[in-house]
């Protein structure tokens, strides 16, 4: 049996009226005696024939008719039913030309900046519809397909450079075939194709003629001046022509003129206010119909009102008692009745609330500890764990699930958690299910370029740590270790061992592995071979710590501080590290990782690139 909910629960307060109701029916019953004028009631009371009986059916046949009516009004549900959605059609493609030239500085602060502040006022003005975004260069790449998510395509925006196409070049025929293709794929007649570009081609003009043929109108703002300007280029300099001489695009009006005559659409050059984009038509909706579709999937369908059929059996209750006269107290009662507010008691929530619904309820409420206590779907506990920051118990609840989501935001939690390893090996199983999921290859990426990093730069401080006050039996070498040795020196085994038989942390997986191999051949005890596993995984495991030891030590030190001070905070164990100087070492760390806004994308683009060229290739 489906789960019963009320879509109308506040008539539910309606009963709390019955009391009262019958109190008007029995002042009303007394009142329409004429014999009570006449007579004293003791011996009214003696004297009467019939009974209290006939008059208590008519309360309860009243009194039935109205809790029927009460819960008709209140909405019972039992099921769900498909939802009619209505949908704009006014679809909007853009396409950013992110070749080298948008650096000029011709518009100030520059091309590419000022082609943002234009989209973004575009995007939080636009209503209606489904907005798209390519962006374009020597190829032309989906930022993001049609969707009424405007918020995720203003974040999209900021993170437009140059720097995240994988090919140089101005092609905008690429970026309308693109625009075209997607039109195709989303079943949609017509739509309309703003290009913020600076030049255009010959080509361009005849896909623009082709795009405008199959319904998908092009409109250009051009971006640039007449003047030109030097475009900047990395590491000082600027774009040079093929003689060598100092570039200088300008906007090319004509040409741009022409492609959106091409498409059928208008031509404008970019302007300090929203006189363009009125110019061009892009902050109306175009005069398209509206769809009207039936959505079968559980979040877009709406419960179904029951109410109607108990309809069936209050229609004879109503009728016998408007017999009788019953409805002229069901009138007196009704405009009597107020609607109380709502209680807040669990107990009450409780019954017309399943427990995930109420902790949804407190997610949307920002009040993420409540819903965990709340929760019993996985996925929705480690939702608000997550926003809780206990990664950890995220990763938990998100691992209990089955589907491919719940598996990405497992080894997103422990990426969090900084469980880095277990934080790949999640995502690889994603990606062995799904291995186009663009986000979860994007993750590990970054997480093995981070993981990379990390031990490039512990090398990089492998002598500075054995110059530190470290204590040999705390899981670090001793003196005696040879922590300088380079890989190709470790020929011998016992070079790379400290005295205790401990592996060096300094030394690589291949070391480690030759020394386990010719520990094995030498025929070593059982026990001692569990011991040097446990003691190498202590060392792994030690590996988080004595980067925040470092990050701690790295830190300026006070002027009043003398040398012994200073080596002697150095030399402060873990337990002696307070959790203030944790979280600061850890916030260090963090500041290491470049602040790379676009990088995602640039990852994104370049597999999306050589997928394309082995497809070309094969």
């Amino acid at each position: 049996m489906e789960t019963l909910s009320w879509l109308r629960p506040l008539w539910l307060w309606a009963l709390c009226a019955l009391p009262l109701w019958i109190v008007v029916w029995r002042w009303r019953v007394h009142r329409a005696d004429p014999w009570r004028a006449v007579c004293d009631v003791e011996l009214l009371t003696a004297q009467q024939v019939s009974s209290g009986r006939s008059d208590r059916q008519h309360l309860l046949w009243a009194m039935a008719t109205y809790i029927c009516v009460v819960l008709v009004l209140a909405g019972p549900s039992l099921g769900r039913e498909p939802q009619p959605l209505s949908q704009t059609r006014d679809a909007l493609i853009i396409a950013l030309d992110l070749s080298d030239v948008m650096r000029a500085a011709d518009l100030k602060p520059d091309r590419l900046s000022r082609a943002r502040f234009k989209l973004t006022a575009l995007l939080r003005q636009r209503k209606a519809g489904q907005t798209a975004l390519i962006a374009y260069a020597g190829e032309a790449f989906t930022v993001a397909p049609l969707t009424d998510d405007l918020s995720t395509l203003d974040n999209l925006v900021q993170s437009l450079d140059p720097s995240v196409m994988p090919v140089s070049g101005q092609r905008p025929e690429r970026a309308i075939r693109m625009a075209q293709r997607m039109l195709d794929d989303a079943g949609l007649a017509s739509a309309r194709m703003l290009l913020l570009a600076s030049a255009s081609s010959d080509a361009a003009e005849q896909a623009a003629t082709v795009a405008a043929q199959r319904g998908l109108q092009v409109s250009v703002l051009g971006i640039g001046t007449d003047r030109g300007a030097p475009v900047p280029v990395g590491g000082g300099g600027f774009l040079q022509d093929a003689q060598g001489g100092i570039l200088l695009p300008k906007l090319d009006d004509d040409a741009l003129r022409m492609l959106a005559k091409a498409g059928t659409g208008s031509y404008v050059r970019i302007r300090d206010d929203e006189s363009d984009l009125l110019a061009l038509g892009m902050l109306q909706v175009a005069h398209t119909d509206t769809e009207f579709t039936t959505s079968t999937e559980e979040s877009l369908t709406r419960a179904r009102d029951d109410g109607p059929w108990l309809l069936l059996m209050v229609l004879p209750l109503v009728a016998f008692a408007a017999r009788r006269g019953v409805l002229w107290s069901l009138l007196v009662a009704l405009p009597m009745i107020g609607v109380a507010p709502p209680s807040r008691a669990s107990v009450w929530e409780d019954l017309w609330q399943r427990p995930d619904q109420q902790a949804w309820q407190a997610l949307q409420a920002d009040d993420p500890a409540r819903a965990r206590e709340l929760a019993q779907d996985p996925g929705l506990r480690g939702t608000a764990a997550y926003r809780s920051e206990d990664f950890n118990a995220a990763a938990v609840d998100f691992g209990a699930g089955s589907d491919i989501d719940s598996a990405y935001n497992h080894g997103t939690a422990l990426a969090k958690a900084q469980r880095f390893e277990e934080a790949m090996a999640a995502l690889d199983g994603v990606l062995q299910r799904d291995p186009g999921h663009v986000d979860a290859k994007a993750n590990r990426e970054a997480i093995a370029e981070w993981l990379q990093q990390q031990k490039q730069q512990e090398d990089a401080n492998q002598p500075k740590s054995g110059e530190g006050g470290g204590q040999p039996g705390e899981g670090e070498p001793s003196e005696g270790a040879d922590e300088d040795a380079e890989p190709g020196e470790s020929g011998d085994p016992k070079d790379g061992e400290n005295p205790n038989g401990e592996p060096n942390p300094g030394q690589s997986g291949e070391q480690q592995q030759q020394q386990g191999a010719e520990g094995s051949e030498g025929n070593q005890p059982a026990d001692a071979q569990a011991e040097d596993s446990s003691e190498a995984a202590s060392a792994t495991a030690q590996d988080f710590q004595k980067e925040m030891q470092q990050a701690l030590e790295a830190q300026p030190s006070k002027p009043n501080q003398t040398a012994d001070e200073q080596n002697a905070s150095a030399a402060l164990s873990d337990e002696q590290i307070s959790e203030a100087e944790r979280e600061q070492a850890m916030q260090q760390l963090l500041r290491r990782v470049p602040d790379d806004p676009g990088g995602l994308l640039r990852r994104k683009f370049i597999l999306e690139y050589q997928r394309r060229q082995q497809e070309g290739n094969e």
